[in-house]
């Protein structure tokens, strides 16, 4: 997996403060927020005890992988602070920022599969250009 992915899926995915519903809209190739999404193109955004296991998967990895105390507390700290990754060890910022983008890419795969949509390019830019 090379590249970021498309902010519009991004966001979709990861938009757990604002409330704001996102679907898909095949015709435009992009997700879209909407105030109440047709449950057949809702995207899946995640809730806050998905990421939070997100999180406490990516910490017990790379726990193990520090070796100055202070990065253990501090990685102990990102977790029970739900900060962003600003709050890792340096060492881990990058990691996090890879472990992050894998289970996008995977909720997103396993939706598009499971809803019947095709699979877009999750790294290009939507079909329109827009972002």
């Amino acid at each position: 997996m090379s590249g970021r992915v498309r902010p519009d899926l991004w966001q979709a995915i990861l938009d757990l403060v604002s409330g704001t519903q996102y679907e898909w809209d095949a015709a435009t190739g992009r997700a879209r927020p909407v105030p109440k999404a047709d449950p057949r193109r809702r995207l899946p955004t995640v809730d806050a005890a998905t990421l939070a296991t997100w999180r406490n998967a990516f910490a017990e990895a790379q726990e193990s992988t520090l070796k100055d105390p202070r990065d253990q507390e501090r990685l102990r700290a990102w977790l029970a602070t739900a900060n962003g990754r600003q709050g890792l060890p340096g060492a881990l910022r990058a990691r996090w920022n890879d472990h992050l983008k894998h289970e996008v890419v995977a909720r997103l795969t396993s939706w598009f599969r499971d809803s019947g949509h095709e699979l877009p390019d999750l790294f290009g830019a939507p079909m329109d250009g827009k972002h």
